[in-house]
């Protein structure tokens, strides 16, 4: 387990910035390699700009990785409509959407 990196008194921002960091850890720890973010298109669903992605060094798999930081973090309505197809293979290069869900 891994201890969550939001704290009360943070800002959401705050939070939102050190969940992401911790995931990068997280990601870099398995021996993934991080990707930076950048936006995702997939023809007839909304854009979504992920937090970035982990790129398994051995087979190049790539996933998109989203955090969400604290008790009132959700995910967007692009999301909640877009990762899903992500997640099932609906764009080539993408095997699976990871989401960090730290409390």
């Amino acid at each position: 387990p891994i201890d969550a990196p939001c704290k009360p008194g943070m800002t959401s921002n705050q939070k939102g910035r050190a969940g992401e960091f911790a995931m990068r850890m997280a990601v870099e720890a398995l021996g993934y390699i991080f990707e930076s973010s950048r936006k995702e298109s997939v023809p007839g669903f909304p854009n979504v700009i992920p937090d970035g992605y982990a790129r398994d060094p051995a087979s190049g798999t790539r996933y998109v990785l989203d955090s969400k930081c604290g008790p009132c973090a959700g995910m967007t309505k692009n999301q909640k409509k877009t990762y899903p197809i992500l997640a099932k293979g609906g764009k080539p290069g993408i095997t699976d959407v990871i989401l960090f869900w730290w409390k």
